[in-house]
């Protein structure tokens, strides 16, 4: 199942590479041409019927994660965000770490040696490590380095007929969106586009923009469903399985009326 494996693939914003790899196989089977700009990003091109305006469909490719900042004398790893984490979901949660995929667990002080004053506070992003269960540094080293990637170890699966679960569906789902339009044939010419670094600041988004230059560009990304009990005075748009949001606008940009 193409989903499962976009979710399960690591990327983490400025890692890519495993994602990425999938991704261009997968494109290139129904793009014209194919590249892999210097920033990392994939842009498959695709000829339209008329050739007289460019069209280009984006979705980023990255997700949000960990990297490797220091190794203590006990082989603990520390570890700083990549992306917008809170650090109230990370406590005990298993991980995957670097290329060869060593699992770990984010490790904090139990709360049983916590005083008072601790258990009342939300547990500092500075004091989460991570345990591969190795004995000490040296240990480590043989399979990690400063810099390597870290993901949550969620793995895909089906939870119904209509519900699915995963890792990264911001925006490996947007990704598979643009895969299926790959395969239609249309007047315009198709630039599709599969970004790095989004998670980060939309970095290769503006890129592939400048380079590509296109008339027109529909940005596909993923938001959270907000279906669930709340305020009355909280807007429960969007909800699950009622179909696609089109932004109007957001923090830094207004859609255009013509496309909306």
């Amino acid at each position: 199942m193409i989903i499962a494996n976009l979710s399960n693939a690591m990327g983490v914003s400025g890692n890519e590479f495993e994602i990425r790899s999938l991704l261009y196989k997968l494109a290139k089977k129904y793009a014209d041409s194919i590249k892999i700009d210097a920033m990392g990003n994939i842009v498959a091109y695709k000829k339209g019927a008329k050739s007289k305006r460019k069209l280009m469909i984006a979705a980023h490719m990255d997700e949000v994660g960990f990297v490797i900042t220091g190794i203590d004398d006990k082989g603990f790893l520390k570890i700083a965000r990549v992306g917008g984490i809170d650090p109230r979901i990370c406590v005990d949660k298993r991980v995957i770490v670097g290329r060869d995929k060593i699992p770990g667990v984010i490790t904090s002080k139990p709360i049983h040696l916590l005083n008072k004053s601790e258990r009342e506070k939300i547990v500092p992003f500075s004091s989460l490590l991570v345990d591969i269960g190795a004995k000490d540094r040296d240990e480590v080293k043989k399979y990690l380095k400063l810099g390597d990637s870290i993901v949550f170890d969620t793995i895909f699966e089906k939870l119904n007929q209509k519900i699915i679960k995963g890792k990264a569906f911001d925006n490996r789902l947007g990704c598979y969106i643009v895969l299926e339009l790959l395969k239609k044939n249309y007047e315009d010419d198709l630039y599709a586009v599969f970004t790095v670094q989004e998670e980060i600041g939309l970095r290769g988004a503006n890129i592939s923009a400048y380079n590509i230059m296109p008339d027109y560009a529909v940005i596909l990304e993923a938001t959270g469903a907000q279906d669930f009990p709340n305020k009355k005075d909280i807007n429960i748009s969007p909800e699950l399985g009622k179909g696609t949001c089109i932004t109007i606008k957001d923090g830094n940009s207004f859609a255009s009326p013509e496309l909306l």
